[in-house]
This record gives C-alpha cells, structure tokens and sequence, in this order.
C-alpha cells in the first residue's frame, strides 16, 4: 500500500495563476496566509509613510483680504446679485491682468528660486478660498519665502485690481444717473428700422448727451461686474510658514496598504508552499489520499 506523496494531489493543493480560483480554495488561501497579508499591508503602509517625506517639500502661505458690500450706502440686496457679484469678484482675482501683474512683481523681488514665470503658471500654485467677506489667498512653492512672496504679490495685485474696477464702477454709477436726468430713451432708429438707438433729448449740461450712453456702456465693462458700494482691504500679509505641509500622505499610506496586500495575496498564489505548508486540501482529496496509502 503506497503512501500518498505530495505530487500526488499537487492539482488539488497548490495553485498556480493559471488556475480557475473557486472562491472556497480562494478563502482558505486567505485563511492560510493571514499573517503575510497583513505583513505586507503593514510594509506598504510604512512604505507610503516613508514616501511623504521624501517627496519635493510643500510650503503653503495664506493672505486675507476684506470683500464686501457696504450695506451703509446700499440696500441688502437679493441672493441672485449677491452671488452674481462674488462671482464676478472671483473672476477678477483670477484674471490675466491680475496674475501678469503678480508674476511681474515676483520677477522684480530678488533671493527668490522657482517662481511662476507667467499666469498658466502662477494659477497652478494657487487656491483661492472665500468664506462670507474673507477671501484667502493661498500659494504653495518649494521654500517657504517663494511661498509667502508668491500670496503677498497675488493679493497685493488683488487690490490694484479691486481698485480699478471700483473706480469705473463709481463713474458707471454717476453716468447712470445722467444718462437718466438726460431723458435718455432706447428708440427705433429712423435709419434703420427694426434697430434702436439711445435718444437724448435734454442736456445735462456737463457732458454731450450723445456720447452718455457709449461711455456708460464702457465704463459697465471696465467695472467688471462690481458695485459702487463695495469696500476692500488687506487684512493679514503672508508669512513664510514654519514647516511644510505633508499633504497626500493619508492617500499614500493607503495606497502602499493596498499594494502590499495585493503584493502578498499574489506571492501566496504563485508560491508552492506558503506559509511553510500546502494549503488545506478538501475532504474529497484528503480520502483519496487515505485511500492510497
């Protein structure tokens, strides 16, 4: 009577990839090789721990400007042009004038590496985050100087922009209310009917009235979308952070978990004898092999 070898039920112990894996041999492989599944979890996760600090440093700094209505010389106003205004603010701070102006100030502070070169990419070190009349402006960079320089330099472009902008909406504002003591009227154009023109039919004695509806029209784009009655101003500059923010490192320490999970259910299925034996054979195999012994 021969003595069952372990070539004998090779094809019912081991499993290679090329195998079906039936989902009862799959659980006891798993039960089998607990230990080198969460081994390898816990070095993937120390693995993608240790990748945190190895990476490129992230420095983040932060200035804070003040946005908002001056309900002193306006009426609170509906949400739909409440939104439509910080849109419109939004807009401004993240405009190609604003950032050119920001990169050109950089270009000129001396002691700084790595600094945006152009608007494309001073977008891409920046996160603008508003909360009620708080507007923060955040940037990042590899020192924690070109970080600060870099939020200091966008907000202080902020408020030349801000600026700008209000002062063509207080001209819109007053050529509004000349537009109106004008009696200026949108009529049909004798010259061209079904089109219609701006009519004005009194002077208002300070400007041509004919020009008053072009010049309201300009000064309206210029403005930008903002209020007359909106105040503005830098709340807190930007210091270079102290130490650099170990951003991902959740998502890494997960990913390296995962990995070496992976990494070790598929060493167990590839090995011949894991966990220094076979894998459990099934009562049908293990009868047989009584059987034959």
């Amino acid at each position: 009577m021969g003595r069952a070898t372990r070539g004998d039920h090779h094809d019912v112990a081991l499993m290679t990839p090329s195998e079906d894996i039936a989902p009862t041999r799959l659980l006891r492989l798993l039960l089998v090789g607990w230990k080198w599944i969460i081994l390898g979890a816990f070095v993937g996760a120390g693995l993608g721990w240790g990748m945190t600090f190895i990476r490129t440093p992230r420095y983040e700094a932060s200035a804070v400007l003040s946005i908002g209505f001056d309900y002193a010389r306006v009426n609170e106003m509906d949400d739909p042009v409440t939104n439509y205004v910080v849109l419109r603010v939004r807009d401004l701070l993240l405009s190609d004038e604003t950032m050119q102006r920001a990169v050109d100030t950089l270009g000129e502070t001396p002691g700084l590496a790595q600094i945006p070169s152009d608007p494309v990419a001073l977008r891409s070190q920046i996160r603008l985050a508003e909360e009620d009349s708080r507007w923060q402006l955040v940037s990042w960079a590899s020192t924690p100087e070109a970080a600060a320089a870099i939020a200091n330099s966008w907000a202080e472009s902020a408020l030349v922009s801000l600026a700008q902008a209000m002062l063509h909406a207080i001209r819109a504002a007053d050529l509004e209310a000349a537009v109106y003591r004008a009696g200026c009227k949108l009529t049909e154009d004798p010259a061209a009917p079904g089109q219609v023109i701006w009519l004005c039919t009194l002077s208002d004695g300070s400007v041509d009235p004919d020009t008053l509806p072009v010049a309201l029209l300009e000064e309206t784009t210029l403005s930008r979308g903002l209020l007359p009655a909106m105040s503005f101003s830098l709340l807190q500059r930007a210091e270079p952070p102290a130490a650099p923010v170990l951003w991902g490192r959740g998502t890494l320490i997960l990913a390296g978990t995962l990995l070496g999970m992976w990494v070790s259910i598929l060493a167990l299925l590839v090995r011949r004898d894991p966990v220094g034996g076979q894998l459990p054979s099934s009562p049908a195999a293990q009868s047989e092999a009584s059987d034959g012994e």
